[in-house]
């Protein structure tokens, strides 16, 4: 008796950790699809032509000035030998070469690149060269024998009410000289140097002092130290 009522526990048991039946959910309803309407339908024709270029590549460059070195070969070439000298006269140093490292000339031990920007300091001897290789210039000429440059068409007489076919012919020739410009057919571009001629004697009554001038205008042109 005792026998069966623990095999009817045990029964008991088992049937009571029987795992229950898993009931799957209902399925959900499919939600509604909105309808979208048809789209147009986009045909590829042919190709349409364009009147369009390609931008042109750029012929320009930036402009640079030459190097001390090139700058003295300019001036002794321009002036027929002459430097910039510290006395103003042949014999002395030229302080091209003396300054060439304060004007950016490399010395190969601190530095191996020369700055060929027209920077302030540049300008500032570039003037004072030009001043003295005028002058020297200008002295030259007054002795016997000597190459006429600043009076190679006009002489020290010569004004521009007096004869300005002459002051043309001599500022052609400079501007050819100092920047290698001609101005055959282009009168035009003497305008300026007309001016400033014309100025300095104004202001001088000096036709050595007015040439000189013009002399120490061409030198300080970028046209003279830009390529």
């Amino acid at each position: 008796m005792t026998m069966r009522l623990v095999v009817i526990a045990l029964l008991v048991v088992l049937l009571g950790c029987r795992a229950e039946k898993v009931v799957s959910p209902a399925a959900a309803e499919p939600s509604e699809v909105p309808a979208f309407e048809g789209g147009t339908i986009v045909e590829f024709g042919e190709p349409e032509t364009s009147d369009l270029l390609p931008t042109p590549e750029s012929h320009f460059r930036r402009m640079r000035r030459v190097d001390i070195a090139q700058l003295n070969e300019l001036l002794l070439g321009a002036t027929e030998g002459i430097y910039w000298s510290e006395t103003n006269a042949p014999g002395g140093d030229n302080l091209l070469e003396e300054l060439s490292g304060t004007l950016g000339v490399p010395d190969f031990s601190l530095s191996t690149y020369e700055d060929l920007e027209p920077s302030l300091i540049f300008q500032k001897y570039l003037g004072d060269a030009a001043r003295s290789v005028c002058w020297q210039l200008a002295e030259r000429e007054d002795e016997p024998g000597a190459s006429p440059i600043l009076f190679e068409f006009a002489d020290r007489t010569d004004t521009w009410e007096s004869a300005p076919e002459k002051i043309d012919a001599n500022l052609s020739r400079l501007l050819l000289r100092f920047h290698g410009r001609s101005t055959v057919g282009n009168p035009q571009s003497l305008e300026t140097w007309r001016w400033l001629f014309r100025s300095a004697y104004l202001v001088s009554e000096d036709n050595k002092v007015a040439w000189r001038t013009v002399c120490v205008g061409l030198i300080s042109h970028p046209d003279f130290y830009l390529y």
